[in-house]
């Protein structure tokens, strides 16, 4: 069995994700798994084929559906927790949502998504410099390297996703989309530009639950403040904090995990211990904030 990865680089057909399509297609899917697939899709769906694919793809994406065992396509628990018609958040509204789609599309296999922010230095994003280096990359890994021009209009497509049509927040696709409102990137000049802030709306037990997982991830029950914030899977990089917000978060570490996990800064040493974290559930974690809010 090979252990390579497994990268994606198109699918989306150039659409932007649409919050609605994932409540569309978890409707068709608890009916019809086959509905995807199915030559009446067009029908079942309500759009034409090219979005057919977009569709199937941004679920994917973001963890919405997974193969069924006898065929086809179904929601996954977090798709029926959030999209049922009395689900938490089935039309993407919510802030959690808007920043677990996000998080779930880093870890996706879609390379863009982690290059752009977990591996990109700098803050500018230049198309034809970061072809370069997803190319440059994935020829690290012995698989086949994507032409420019798909690595071109993935790139643009994410660019889109977060800043719309030349930055424009008032045109259909950035209406369309939940990520444009996380205020991530922003059009700069010819390129689109990351951005770091205080990011007071990312909820805490997401925060803790992205913490969880650059541990568990690299193995480790200790991580230094400065990985915290610039490393692989890091929550810095993953929401664009500031220093000074991730500071601040951190401050709260042992309060939100009940003593679970704390952040110390002990002769300039700065690091967060936790003792447990390869036992945590991240899932379970980060929806912490949704269940104690839809039980009140």
């Amino acid at each position: 069995m090979s252990n390579k990865p497994t990268y994606v680089f198109s699918g989306h057909q150039t659409f932007v994700l649409r919050a609605h399509w994932l409540k569309r297609i978890y409707d068709v899917l608890i009916h019809t798994p086959t509905a995807l697939t199915d030559d009446d899709a067009v029908v079942q769906l309500g759009v034409g084929k090219n979005m057919v694919d977009a569709m199937r793809y941004w679920a994917q994406m973001t963890n919405m559906i997974a193969p069924h065992a006898d065929g086809g396509w179904q929601p996954t628990p977090i798709a029926h927790m959030l999209l049922a018609d009395d689900g938490i958040d089935p039309f993407i509204v919510t802030p959690w949502t808007r920043w677990w789609l996000h998080w779930q599309l880093i870890q996706s296999p879609a390379l863009t998504w982690s290059y752009l922010f977990m591996r990109m230095n700098g803050n500018d994003i230049d198309i034809d410099h970061a072809v370069r280096d997803i190319q440059n990359y994935v020829g690290t890994q012995n698989l086949k390297v994507p032409a420019v021009d798909v690595l071109r209009r993935d790139l643009q497509c994410v660019q889109r996703c977060y800043v719309g049509t030349g930055g424009d927040m008032s045109n259909e696709e950035s209406l369309l989309c939940p990520l444009t409102s996380l205020g991530l990137m922003h059009q700069h000049d010819e390129h689109a530009r990351l951005v770091s802030a205080n990011r007071d709306d990312v909820p805490e037990f997401l925060f803790v639950a992205t913490i969880a997982d650059a541990m568990q991830k690299t193995a480790r029950s200790v991580m230094p403040f400065d990985e915290l914030m610039w490393g692989l899977h890091a929550p810095g990089r993953i929401f664009r904090m500031n220093e000074d917000a991730l500071l601040n978060r951190l401050s709260r570490l042992e309060f939100i995990t009940a003593g679970a996990a704390q952040y110390s800064d002990h002769g300039g040493v700065r690091s967060v211990q936790w003792a447990n974290v390869a036992d945590v559930s991240v899932v379970d974690t980060a929806l912490r904030d949704v269940i104690v809010g839809a039980s009140r």
